[in-house]
């Protein structure tokens, strides 16, 4: 397991290299990889928060640098995606409700070969905001599961 500070690396060295093409997949997912074995490891709920805080900025900052070329950031899929996750993980309702939002609109507008897929995620982050549930942050990767 990373120790945080090299987790903190890491995430940074997946940010620049999704900065390089938003539009890939890998370094999206290996930033999600890290992050759910930093809020396994974590035991301090403040030091989640802030780890989380820090990459959901980095991650809106790419929506928004694809915004200001002239493109549609929701249709980035693996941007979004990533973003969705660092949601998800974070669990408190407001960010549960944004994850919600880009999810349906993945699922409705820009990401329709994979709506059943995003309509599950949906349902199951409203289910955890309404009973307040914790996230389970199990290594096995939500894609396994795609219906």
């Amino acid at each position: 397991m990373l120790s945080l500070e090299i987790a903190k690396k890491e995430g940074d060295y997946a940010v620049q290299g999704a900065s390089l093409d938003p539009y890939n997949e890998s370094p999206w997912r290996y930033l999600i990889g890290i992050l759910k074995e930093q809020c396994q490891a974590l035991k301090d709920d403040a030091t989640r928060a802030s780890l989380l805080d820090r990459f959901e900025s980095k991650a809106s900052q790419q929506r928004e640098n694809i915004e200001a070329a002239g493109k549609n950031p929701d249709g980035c899929f693996n941007l979004t995606s990533a973003l969705i996750d660092i949601l998800e993980l974070k669990g408190d309702t407001e960010s549960l409700e944004k994850a919600v939002q880009l999810a349906s609109a993945l699922a409705k507008e820009h990401d329709p070969i994979r709506k059943k897929y995003w309509l599950l995620r949906v349902e199951e982050m409203k289910q955890y905001s309404q009973v307040g549930k914790s996230l389970d942050f199990s290594p096995v990767p939500r894609v396994a599961r795609v219906i």
